[in-house]
């Protein structure tokens, strides 16, 4: 149970927390995603699989030197490995991306 003292010290405390939090996203380094491949293709036999990609930064490929590398860019490549049919895919993330920046996208 939280004791009403507890309660008022994280009252107290927040302009710390705040400034913490302000000064550590400053100082934090900023990581671009590799050149971006929106539309990826890979032919196989039977009905194809269209898939979507929305998101942040593991959508984007934050952190990886190639597109190939991350989720949206590896996923139609071992869909189409293991079912043996035609992956389409369309991928669309942004570096700490919100909802409203990825539907003017």
């Amino acid at each position: 149970m939280v004791t009403p003292s507890e309660i008022l010290f994280s009252w107290l405390a927040l302009p710390v927390y705040i400034f913490q939090g302000l000064r550590v996203r400053k100082q934090s380094m900023r990581m671009a995603p590799p050149e971006q491949i929106p539309f990826v293709e890979v032919k196989g036999k039977g009905k194809p699989l269209n898939l979507l990609f929305i998101g942040d930064s593991s959508v984007a490929g934050v952190g990886v030197t190639d597109f190939k590398e991350c989720v949206a860019g590896r996923t139609p490549y071992i869909l189409a490995q293991k079912t043996g049919r035609s992956i389409t895919i369309q991928s669309f993330g942004n570096n700490s991306a919100t909802a409203g920046e990825l539907r003017d996208l």
